[in-house]
């Protein structure tokens, strides 16, 4: 993921001396504690959160869509942003007019932000694109956006001409993290990827400036605001790079710091320019905040789930879970509003007005209600809940039940997945497919939905010579459902007309 310094509301002479007074440190970040509790509309994990730098709007990418919520992120500002991939990654231009997003099968676009209101500019072709977009930054200059993917590439386009102009094999392994600025430059960037390496590129000239061994996988990268200090997150180990440049034009890293302060691996780094401090959380649910003067620990929080993904200013914490939640936490005394007194009134569609009421005593005269469990989902209900189509179409198949097959095929063609399910099988999986094709197209209750499954294996298969055999009793199956249906057509009594027909042929 592409992760950018939070924008910040604070007046210019505002510093964290006086935002934290003469509290305690741990005092300070105590003081975000009235949470509201959301989810995304698609109910997917969270992957990327920013804060437009312009409108302080709030932008969380999470299943096929990006979210734009308020600054106080209780509701939504506009009509939501779909793709027919789910989203991985997104960033803003400094002057938050743009946002460029993505994520699987290649996608990655561009567009506009103007009063709340999204417009698609620019859709960058991936056809030579292999796996998922996983970061994503626009240069200083707005001018040109970068991408890197799980096929280890750096791209380059321009956002104008709508175009790529440069691709640089920049690993071997997939690129996670991405980082524009070096030394204030508007064509130096660092990538980090999980060969464990992280490399300096000018993606006008495509040179590799330089290069950085971290020993693990890289998750995430932040730059500080002197352009020279580079912070990443490998495996579990925050490592703090002050940068150089050499005498023939290339780039090298001293180690400052490096401490293991998660158990698990850190998922996002966020670095806040007003408060002077360092986020990072990891995939066990913890967050640490660090003093960047000397990368003490100050403080720490704890959530219930995996943490994906955050971002933090003055007021606001707010985090994203791998169950799909996402925590915003206020500064603000406990049960009480920011412009203090009254006591905050649980907003419509929260997880506290959810729970209000949870901790009144039952009377002896009260009447309890009891609420059924769930029904457990299926392993494809969860599968295509989750967007794994494919496993959802071979889990189905696996059922041998085909009114199970049939369900799930017309739930893939409503999301718009029939094609993806059917992508990247195997030979015995295309010899399934083939099979059940052939045993239940002619039954009238799944014809309807077999003869689109039909179109799109033939097209997707049909020139392979290894599946020759299977399509030339699919051929025949379909020839003779084409004879029957066109006997009852010429008949036109449906099967009395067929019944019809088989007496004049007894009697004969």
């Amino acid at each position: 993921m592409s992760f950018t310094p939070s924008a910040s509301t604070l007046p210019a002479n505002a510093t964290h001396a006086n935002l934290i007074k003469d509290e305690p440190e741990s005092g300070f970040w105590k003081g975000f504690n009235t949470p509201l509790y959301l989810n995304l509309i698609s109910n997917a994990p969270p992957t990327s959160i920013s804060t437009n730098p312009a409108t302080s709007t709030l932008c969380i990418t999470g299943g096929p869509r990006l979210t734009f919520f308020t600054p106080t992120a209780t509701s939504y500002t506009s009509k939501l942003v779909s793709s027919p991939s789910p989203v991985w990654c997104h960033s803003h231009r400094s002057d938050g007019k743009l946002i460029s997003f993505g994520g699987e099968n290649g996608l990655f676009r561009v567009i506009t932000s103007n009063n709340n209101t999204y417009t698609t500019l620019r859709t960058f072709d991936s056809k030579n694109i292999k796996g998922s977009i996983r970061s994503t930054s626009f240069l200083p200059s707005g001018s040109t956006v970068l991408s890197t993917a799980d096929d280890g590439y750096l791209r380059v386009y321009d956002v104008k001409e709508g175009i790529e102009i440069n691709e640089i094999k920049a690993s071997n392994d997939s690129i996670r993290s991405l980082t524009t600025g070096i030394f204030k430059s508007n064509n130096i960037v660092a990538t980090g990827g999980y060969d464990g390496l992280i490399k300096f590129w000018d993606v006008e000239s495509c040179d590799n400036l330089g290069e950085i061994e971290c020993g693990e996988g890289i998750n995430c990268m932040v730059l500080l605001k002197d352009g020279e200090t580079l912070i990443s997150g490998s495996g579990a180990t925050l490592n703090v790079y002050a940068l150089k440049k050499t005498g023939d034009g290339g780039i090298e890293g001293r180690l400052l710091h490096s401490s293991k302060n998660h158990t698990k691996s850190i998922t996002s780094l966020t670095y806040s320019i007003t408060l002077n401090r360092l986020t990072s959380t990891c995939a066990s649910g913890h967050i640490k905040f660090l003093n960047l003067d000397d990368y003490t620990i100050v403080h720490g929080m704890k959530y219930p789930s995996p943490i994906t993904c955050m971002t933090v200013n003055e007021d606001r914490i707010i985090v994203g879970m791998s169950g799909g939640g996402i925590s915003v936490k206020i500064r603000g005394k406990k049960g009480v509003n920011a412009e203090g007194g009254k006591k905050r009134k649980a907003l419509s569609g929260t997880y506290s007005h959810f729970t209000r009421g949870k901790n009144e005593v039952i009377g002896k005269d009260d009447y309890r209600v009891t609420l059924e469990s769930k029904k457990k989902l299926s392993k494809w209900d969860k599968d295509i809940k989750g967007f794994k189509y494919n496993s959802a179409l071979k889990t189905a198949l696996e059922s041998r039940n085909p009114k199970v097959v049939v369900e799930v095929l017309n739930t893939l063609e409503v999301r718009r997945g029939l094609e993806q399910s059917l992508l990247g099988l195997e030979s015995n999986e295309v010899d399934d497919i083939i099979n059940f094709l052939c045993r239940y197209l002619p039954a009238p209750e799944y014809t309807k939905t077999l003869v689109k499954v039909c179109g799109v294996v033939v097209e997707k298969y049909g020139g392979d010579k290894e599946f020759e055999e299977g399509f030339g009793r699919l051929r025949e199956v379909v020839r003779e459902e084409i004879g029957v249906r066109g006997k009852l057509w010429k008949l036109g009594g449906g099967i009395e007309g067929v019944i019809r027909e088989r007496k004049i042929k007894d009697l004969e």
